[in-house]
């Protein structure tokens, strides 16, 4: 493991990650959506240190019921009216 957010996972293009896909966060990761659209089937991690940086992208879950324990969004963007799993703060 290294320092927080050195494990990066950068899209290169939008819809890389399967609809339904469980993503798993670990405490030096960092999701980059890198200004794409992205929808999964769910999200989570247990360490503070994990994050999700959005810019300009949207990061929809198709709501089963999992959820981040702790986490951080980074969006350059307005968030009202945006949902998030449970638990994440948005920066």
């Amino acid at each position: 493991m290294g320092a927080a957010g050195s494990a990066v996972v950068r899209l290169l293009q939008f819809a890389e990650i399967n609809d339904t896909s469980a993503v798993s966060i670990s405490t030096d990761g960092k999701l980059d959506l890198n200004n794409f659209n992205e929808t999964i089937g769910s999200l989570f991690s247990g360490f503070s240190t994990s994050s999700v940086t959005l810019g300009a992208g949207t990061l929809t879950t198709d709501g089963d019921n999992r959820s981040m324990a702790e986490g951080r969004i980074q969006s350059t963007k307005s968030t009202k009216g945006t949902k998030y799993p449970a638990s994440f703060s948005c920066l």
